[in-house]
């Protein structure tokens, strides 16, 4: 934007040559028979060779108008192209009383531009073309005037800048007019290719002048998004002070891609409005409320003009990560493309640690259901969040996950060298039958779960992350209910080793699960698995490689009803962590199955009991249910499956 108005300022102080160089032959000759000495003063004032080779028209009086055809302005030696103006017509109406002291505006009654085309660009120096002037010496002819248009006219421009960004504007149609203190504005043309148009009013350049508080009432199309802006503005130099009212409507963000922005995925829906309020640099968005698809976010956030102090009191009836940042399978295929390049689970990216660093963040979130992926849900959550000088806190992270209470704190110390992470991570009462029917599952899936996460690190990535993570996983579940639909959600391969258990039976009770690995250096290796139901008790061990993202598991399965025992294989889980497989062990199945069959002969006793470690001399205890059962199978598993 920058650049667009340098170039028209330029493009204003030419003309205005052009108008002195001619108001002062005009009087005396014809200005057709000098226009090569007219193109020749205004050449040597540039710097740049101008052609004048079209007739000029003038009318002279103290507001002189002035009409040229066939311009043409040389572009430097190092430009790309020979001409970096080409006008086909201007016409410029000026009032040469606002040249007098002490007046800093140039003022202009009229202008019209016909058929023109202008190029900016930056050589290896980062120095302009529309830097004017002999050597280094630039023409700041305009540099202490203010420019106002009371009325324009502009048809057929085209504007390219080739530089570190590259921009093509086309203006098809543009028209101000001055009503009172207002400008009307109505412009239509392309962006980077991409259709827009700006109608409305702006405030005049002396009120601009005067600092005086203005209004301004604009709605700017760009393909199919808009933005409304209406409000009182203060038009200081630079801005300082504004209260707008904005409404948006972007049907998706792919008109980003204008202003050089590749990384946006594809929302879509986004619509909404807000009250901005400007003061000294500082943006203050208040009564905010967008609509992003079925999602919704309403709330305050105020943020300096770096983007480095942020705050924000934000909250939500239904969030819905998807429409914030869409999955894999929602995104255009050119940005599944990019992204697949990032191999592995775990991205090796550096943190940004010298923007988390520089950002002063307070926020407090509050959702009332999140939800991510396709089923998982969260409800009446609260979340804060605090950075500052690299410290970052996410606490307290209190939640409702199907039943369960969710209540965590992450602490990330990226003001080192080394960032450093301590999270803790608790869940009560979880109710995974719930869940599980969400995904798919028969509704007689039913039971709840209790989980505690200790977890610390240290890395400059999420790949060292995970590679260096330390802490301890616990997890227990009591009395609960199983159906055959749920080895087909966990995996094909465990469904066609477990399949056979169930026979002609829709479901099983499952009385516990308990589960505990302690990580070091990245690697979770298992202290005790155990799932214990009424016609099967599995045993886990093994290890989770992290950093290496491979899996490499043991499964001890033992039937507790000797009719089906030849039936159950022990298999293992290796390889990948992303696709990992299931590999049968024939011959511990054969093993297991000999002497399943000795101990049946000779105890007669029946295999739950045995498994659960609940036979005391020959007699069975009453204790079926509960915890017991599995605490009492791990407190005699080396018994009950001796390494041998």
């Amino acid at each position: 934007m920058k650049i667009i108005i340098k170039g028209i300022a330029v493009l204003f102080g030419i003309l205005l040559l052009c108008c002195l160089a001619v108001y002062g032959l005009v009087r005396f000759v014809d200005p057709n028979d000098y226009r090569v000495e007219i193109a020749e003063y205004i050449s040597e004032s540039l710097g740049r060779k101008v052609e004048l080779n079209g007739p000029i028209k003038i009318a002279l009086s103290l507001k002189p108008k002035l009409e040229v055809e066939n311009v043409n302005i040389a572009n430097t030696d190092w430009g790309s192209k020979p001409s970096m103006a080409k006008i086909q017509k201007a016409l410029v109406h000026l009032d040469l009383w606002s040249l007098l002291p002490p007046k800093k505006t140039l003022e202009f009654s009229s202008i019209e531009l016909h058929g023109s085309d202008l190029l900016s660009e930056l050589n290896s120096s980062s120095k302009s073309n529309w830097d004017f002037g002999k050597g280094n010496q630039k023409d700041n002819s305009s540099s202490s005037f203010l420019l106002e248009l009371f009325s324009a006219t502009i048809s057929n421009l085209k504007f390219a800048h080739k530089g570190s960004a590259t921009l093509d504007l086309s203006i098809e149609k543009a028209n101000l007019r001055t009503e009172g203190s207002k400008r009307k504005v109505n412009l239509n043309g392309t962006l980077q290719g991409e259709a827009f148009s700006i109608k409305g009013n702006i405030p005049d350049v002396k009120t601009i002048s005067r600092i005086k508080e203005a209004s301004l009432d604009l709605e700017i199309i760009l393909g199919e998004a808009s933005l409304k802006a209406k409000g009182p503005i203060l038009l200081s130099q630079p801005l300082s002070k504004s209260s707008l009212k904005l409404e948006i409507d972007f049907p998706d963000l792919s008109f980003l891609k204008v202003f050089g922005s590749e990384s946006f995925p594809p929302q879509r829906g986004i619509s909404g409005s807000g009250q901005l309020d400007l003061i000294d640099g500082n943006f203050n968005f208040s009564s905010l409320d967008l609509k992003i698809e079925q999602s919704d976010i309403k709330g305050s956030l105020s943020f300096d003009s770096s983007f480095k102090t942020i705050s924000a009191k934000l909250e939500s009836a239904l969030l819905i990560i998807d429409n914030i940042y869409p999955s894999s399978n929602q995104q255009p295929e050119d940005y599944s493309e990019k992204n697949s390049k990032k191999k592995g689970i775990f991205s090796k990216e550096q943190f940004p640690l010298e923007t988390l660093r520089a950002l002063n963040l307070e926020a407090d979130v509050k959702l009332e259901k999140l939800i991510i992926g396709e089923k998982t849900n969260f409800t009446n959550i609260n979340i804060g969040l605090k950075s500052k000088k690299g410290q970052l806190e996410i606490t307290p992270v209190k939640a409702m996950f199907y039943d369960g209470e969710v209540d965590a704190e992450v602490k990330f110390s990226g003001s080192l060298d080394t960032p450093t992470l301590q999270s803790n991570f608790n869940t009560s009462g979880f109710d995974y039958g719930k869940y599980l029917a969400a995904t798919g599952a028969d509704q007689g899936v039913s039971g709840k779960a209790d989980g505690e996460f200790k977890l610390t690190s240290k890395g400059t990535s999420p790949h060292l992350l995970v590679s260096n993570l330390k802490g301890t996983v616990d997890l227990s579940s009591g009395e609960g209910v199983v159906t055959n639909n749920l080895l087909k959600i966990i995996s094909v391969g465990i469904q066609d080793i477990l399949a056979p258990l169930f026979g002609k039976k829709s479901d099983v009770a499952v009385h516990c699960l308990l589960s505990s690995s302690k990580i070091e250096n990245g690697v979770i290796t298992s202290q005790h698995q155990i799932v214990d139901s009424e016609v099967i008790t599995i045993l886990a061990d093994g290890s989770v490689d992290l950093g290496k993202e491979a899996i490499d598991l043991d499964f001890d399965i033992k039937a507790n009803n000797p009719s089906i025992a030849s039936l159950i294989p022990p298999f293992s889980l290796k390889g990948d962590l992303a696709s990992p497989s299931i590999i049968p062990r024939a011959l511990d199945a054969i093993v297991d199955l000999a002497k399943t069959g000795v101990e049946i002969a000779s105890d007669g006793v029946d295999m739950a009991d045995k498994l659960s470690g609940l036979v005391t001399e020959g007699k069975i205890k009453e204790a079926r249910k509960g915890m017991a059962r599995c605490e009492h199978a791990l407190a005699n598993k080396d018994k009950l499956w001796p390494e041998s």
